[in-house]
């Protein structure tokens, strides 16, 4: 994961460098990009890299995980409007989603998305928070892996519905009875 920054100047350095990685994605495979050619792109010296994150993967893990916590950020709850939010995010984040799916690397983002203890979570995220004796970890688990699993689904086929189409869909698929088609499934 990307090291801890002090200062405003360094957190940005950290942005700059996952930009950086962002933008050799869309010519090259992930695989293909070392940390050389990366600090070569930013014109910085590798000691400085080193400095920020400790491999490639940290710098795409920090990317991923800063723009979970940008949704985050403005996160007021689950309901219909705000799944529209999410959706149109997401769609706002192609470039990153593109260059994930060039690499076969979507399912980074449901990965950095499960790691709950270092996503900030909404307070608000869930109204009957009280009745839930220790299972608020499981839920918000559920519910953002299940959010980032329809993302990725979305984005794979080319984004063919709008946000507002998708926030009815899930809202549908979160508020149906979980098994209601299990019955109709073959060798059921």
């Amino acid at each position: 994961m990307a090291k801890n920054c002090i200062t405003e100047q360094a957190a940005q350095r950290q942005r700059d460098i996952e930009q950086g990685l962002l933008a050799l994605m869309h010519t090259k495979q992930y695989e293909e990009i070392t940390v050389s050619e990366l600090c070569k792109e930013l014109k910085m010296p590798r000691r400085t890299f080193y400095r920020y994150f400790n491999d490639k993967k940290d710098v795409l893990d920090s990317l991923i995980l800063h723009t979970l916590q940008e949704y985050s950020a403005t996160n007021v709850g689950i309901n219909i409007d705000e799944m529209e939010r999410y959706f149109a995010f997401w769609m706002e984040k192609r470039s990153l989603l593109d260059a994930l799916q060039r690499s076969g690397l979507s399912s980074t983002i449901l990965d950095c998305a499960l790691h709950l203890d270092q996503i900030e979570k909404n307070n608000d995220l869930l109204a009957f928070q009280s009745d839930l004796d220790g299972m608020r970890d499981a839920i918000f688990l559920f519910a953002n892996s299940g959010m980032t699993a329809l993302v990725i689904a979305w984005h794979h086929s080319g984004f063919p519905t709008t946000p507002a189409q998708m926030a009815r869909i899930a809202s549908r698929v979160l508020t149906q009875p979980l098994f209601k088609y299990a019955k109709e499934m073959p060798g059921s």
